[in-house]
């Protein structure tokens, strides 16, 4: 879902005619496609079986919180990244909207500087999420290693 989104705007900010290289550059969404193909890869988002994020996680409460929280942040991103693509799709910044800039000293956040900080923020709270799920990760492991279960542990 975000995956191929990001792939989807980063193959549009590649493009020559891209006018937005100002307002937020190709290179911050790399970085941003980067941090969320890293977060994937720690949690493991993308697998299956014993090693999927579900299975992991366990079936408390909590983790099943957590879940829904990682499916809505990543529901968030796809909107996100829905919207920065039709904000590609609209004219880039014209000569006189850049001139009549320079006539003012407090900068304006464009719209796509505002998706942009959007996107930054769900990636840093999947990352934040992330520190929760290794911290399960390590509670069932270490239940495990005493021969009890982390549902009983929260008893």
């Amino acid at each position: 879902m975000p995956k191929k989104s990001f792939g989807q705007l980063k193959a549009r900010a590649e493009q020559p005619d891209y006018r937005h290289e100002e307002e937020v550059p190709l290179v911050s969404w790399t970085a941003e496609s980067d941090r969320l193909e890293m977060w994937t890869l720690n949690v493991g988002a993308l697998q299956t079986g014993q090693s999927s994020l579900e299975s992991r996680l366990g079936k408390s409460f909590t983790s099943q919180e957590v879940s829904k929280g990682v499916a809505k942040l990543l529901e968030d991103l796809d909107s996100f990244l829905t919207e920065i693509l039709r904000e590609f799709s609209k004219a880039g910044p014209s000569a006189s909207d850049d001139d009549a800039s320079l006539g003012t000293s407090i900068e304006q956040t464009t719209e796509l500087q505002q998706l942009h900080g959007l996107v930054v923020s769900v990636i840093d709270n999947l990352n934040e999420l992330s520190t929760l799920i290794q911290e399960r990760i390590r509670r069932i492991l270490d239940c495990a290693s005493k021969g009890s279960s982390v549902e009983d542990d929260e008893k």
